[in-house]
């Protein structure tokens, strides 16, 4: 794997102080590298939109909006992906797991939902660990563990001159992620089986920002 080749939903972790302005005091946040407290519901969803548009943008997935049926007698659109190649090895975090999970006419939100094995109390923040882990093990952050007794507590900082090299990609995936959303009904759908996905996996309700 090249270190320097990163998806976009790892750009947007980088550059999340700059891709996001919710910001959270308490509750449900990322103590992001950059300092900043992120809210994890709005920004585990611009991570997960994110690593769509580069699996198709990169032609491993196709994206199809179909007529379906919503109710017994009530008929809608969802947005479907289709697999159009393997993995290769320029996938990493989000993106490789998507693509695990998507086959033929995959629903956005059943691809979403697979992106983690069981419930979870806070899937939003587990879906951020995994671009965390893949920006670790790329060299693009430092993990510092502590343990207490029995809890373990992780603090992410900066690799700042490989943040350097990569700093052009910030405008590059801001300017993608815009043109996509003027794509406003396919956009919408796949930002409403994103959020769909995760409130699937839920353990029980938790307060929000």
């Amino acid at each position: 794997m090249n270190n320097n080749m990163l998806t976009y939903s790892e750009v947007v972790y980088l550059f999340g102080d700059k891709f996001l302005s919710e910001r959270s005091s308490f509750v449900n946040k990322d103590i992001h590298p950059s300092g900043e407290k992120i809210s994890i519901k709005p920004f585990s969803k611009m991570m997960v939109i994110a690593a769509f548009l580069y699996l198709e943008e990169k032609g491993y997935i196709c994206l199809l909006t179909k007529e379906v049926k919503k109710m017994l007698f009530f008929s809608g659109k969802d947005v479907f992906a289709t697999k159009k190649r393997q993995d290769t090895r320029e996938l990493s975090g989000i993106e490789k797991a998507l693509l695990n999970n998507i086959g033929d006419e995959t629903k956005i939100r059943d691809a979403v939902y697979n992106l983690l094995r069981e419930n979870e109390t806070s899937p939003w923040g587990i879906i951020i660990n995994i671009s965390k882990k893949s920006l670790v093990e790329k060299g693009f952050l430092n993990e510092e563990v502590k343990r207490k007794f029995i809890v373990v507590s992780k603090k992410y900082y900066f690799n700042e001159k490989k943040i350097k090299e990569v700093e052009s990609l910030y405008e590059r995936v801001r300017e993608l992620i815009g043109k996509f959303s003027l794509k406003v009904d396919t956009y919408k759908l796949v930002e409403s089986g994103v959020l769909k996905g995760m409130a699937t996996r839920v353990e029980h309700s938790s307060s929000d920002d």
